[in-house]
């Protein structure tokens, strides 16, 4: 065990927390630049799929059905019901990528033959289609770009610091925090090294590209207790997405679901769970 898990164990077994808070990153402390993101892929793609096209250049959808058609590394695997922050279930290929089983650049040299072969059969409607397709997930997928979009959220971070700095009565801390997010290892390692400052509030980081499971599957909350030997009674998940806060419901951890960047909300519900 690396020196600051073991003390991060002794924290827990010696001190009264109150609380071991563990925070998702997406949404809550950090979020995506989407425009920065379509900036890289050129802003007058999307123009022409939208004028000359006459199709929604908001391509989430059909860039979801693409990548259904993309075999998965891991086929034998049960299924991740990943989703996204609007509640859309995430394909198969990006569970995987999220856990670590498949890389960026791995999906798109394998996307770039599937539109070789999907062309071929008539998939796209036009050839601007086919070209933004493209070069969205050249984008998505590329960790240098990924993590060169996503930035720190001021008010996220403000009141993990206020967590993290929270005292009970006796002078002892009130609050651990953990971070334990679903990320791709190799954009969260660039990310990570361009962004330091801001994770210096947390005592612990988990990625679930880095232990290969991904929320809400159940096991990757369990691999959380069970790592930092943690009373799911005391914990609380910090997230925005209802799947995954259900799935920590089945291991006994209480949630919380930040709604609609609401951090006075927030706020309360941590004061009332004791933990501010």
């Amino acid at each position: 065990m690396k020196f600051k898990t073991i003390l991060c164990c002794m924290l827990i077994n010696s001190f009264a927390l109150s609380k071991v808070i563990i925070w998702d990153f997406g949404g809550i402390t950090f979020n995506p630049n989407k425009w920065g993101v379509a900036m890289n892929i050129g802003i007058h793609h999307f123009i022409f799929y939208a004028m000359v096209d006459f199709q929604n250049p908001n391509i989430q959808k059909m860039l979801f059905e693409f990548l259904e058609e993309i075999k998965r590394e891991s086929g034998k695997d049960k299924y991740l019901s990943a989703g996204t922050a609007e509640g859309m279930p995430l394909p198969p290929i990006m569970c995987d990528w999220q856990s670590g089983k498949i890389s960026g650049p791995e999906i798109i040299k394998k996307a770039k033959e599937n539109i070789k072969e999907l062309e071929r059969l008539g998939y796209f409607r036009s050839n601007r289609e086919k070209i933004l397709v493209e070069k969205t997930i050249s984008a998505m997928f590329d960790p240098k770009t990924l993590a060169n979009n996503v930035y720190p959220v001021k008010q996220g971070i403000d009141l993990l610091k206020e967590c993290a700095f929270a005292k009970n009565p006796d002078g002892s801390r009130k609050n651990l925090n953990i971070a334990f997010s679903n990320w791709d290892p190799l954009s969260f390692d660039i990310f990570y090294k361009l962004n330091k400052d801001s994770f210096k509030y947390f005592d612990e980081i988990v990625v679930s590209g880095h232990i290969g499971l991904i929320k809400p599957d159940k096991d990757s909350y369990e691999y959380v207790l069970r790592k930092y030997n943690l009373n799911p009674k005391d914990c609380i998940l910090i997230d925005d997405q209802e799947v995954n806060a259900q799935g920590a419901k089945k291991c006994g951890i209480q949630t919380i679901l930040l709604k609609k960047w609401n951090y006075k909300d927030l706020r309360l519900k941590l004061k009332m769970q004791g933990a501010l």
